[in-house]
């Protein structure tokens, strides 16, 4: 389930799904430890998550290469490619003439499932 009323706060809405990628994001070093004596509540999480991903995307931001829609969407994405980051079921048999590009794209889908 994902949802969100308000751009402050990510769509994912299950507190369990938003602890699993705060917490890989906090082990990563990607973000900021969240300091111990604050809210412990999932908004006030949320709303630190956020703040710290808007900085880290904010040249894009005003460039207009991304939007703050797409980065509250943006936990979701991680928490799918977190829970579940290979899809074997999902297998794909390319076709075609050799030098249309069959192999370049799979190696650059390849390298996507490695990036997170």
């Amino acid at each position: 389930m994902a949802a969100a009323c308000t751009l402050e706060v990510s769509t994912t809405v299950d507190s369990g799904k938003f602890n699993q990628v705060f917490s890989w994001l906090i082990r990563e070093g990607i973000i900021p430890a969240y300091p111990a004596e604050e809210n412990q509540s999932w908004f006030a999480k949320n709303i630190f998550l956020l703040k710290s991903i808007k900085s880290e995307f904010d040249n894009e931001l005003r460039e207009g290469k991304t939007d703050e829609f797409y980065l509250s969407q943006f936990v979701w994405v991680l928490y799918e490619n977190l829970s579940n980051p290979f899809s074997l079921k999902k297998q794909i048999v390319k076709y075609g003439a050799p030098g249309t590009g069959k192999t370049y794209q799979a190696r650059l889908q390849t390298s996507l499932l490695f990036d997170i």
